[in-house]
């Protein structure tokens, strides 16, 4: 018996094993035995690689939007949007309820969005201002003329409302032996 190291051996590709398909039950068993013991060799987490395309993130978002949209609970769609935006709650309900749908296209053009995904949702959103063709026809032209850019800036303004929201409310209260006078009047007690 010759011993043979590593680096001697020529180097060739792993051999698979032949697949033998067993005739009857046996085989069967045999098969689900072997997706069992896959199964057991997937790893717990998902391993380090390509994250998802644009184009996947895209529709991902999409389908979101465009479900809680559907809803009718309007709630439901904001919270969806404060998501895909990385902003506040408070912030995507006063971009929805403003009254108009210029804020709303600037959110959703700042995602990604094509004009007609951007007209389902808005439509879904307002629809009592999609009664016409002259009204669709003004949104897919407003839509168009919107730059990417100029929706980006509206997301970073949003973006910095939020991070300042956030700021203020973690401000630690001022001690009680503080030099700092309190905002209110709680201080000031009759005796």
């Amino acid at each position: 018996l010759e011993l043979v190291s590593s680096s001697d051996a020529p180097a060739s590709p792993p051999v698979e094993a032949p697949e033998t398909k067993l005739p009857g039950p046996s085989g069967m068993a045999a098969e689900r035995m072997r997706d069992r013991l896959r199964g057991f060799m997937m790893p717990a987490a998902p391993l380090p690689g390509p994250s998802p395309s644009e184009s996947d993130r895209r529709a991902m978002l999409f389908a979101r939007l465009k479900m809680t949209a559907l809803t009718g609970n309007p709630a439901f769609f904001q919270t969806a949007l404060a998501d895909a935006l990385d902003i506040e709650f408070a912030i995507a309900r006063d971009i929805t309820m403003s009254g108009g749908y210029t804020s709303l296209i600037a959110a959703l053009k700042s995602v990604g969005l094509n004009s007609e995904q951007g007209f389902l949702i808005t439509s879904a959103i307002f629809p009592q201002i999609f009664t016409h063709a002259e009204a669709i026809r003004l949104f897919i032209e407003r839509y168009q003329l919107m730059h990417h850019e100029a929706a980006l800036e509206m997301l970073r303004g949003w973006r910095a409302e939020t991070a300042a929201r956030n700021f203020l409310r973690v401000q630690p209260p001022a001690a009680v032996n503080s030099d700092e006078k309190s905002e209110s009047p709680d201080h000031l007690r009759a005796s």
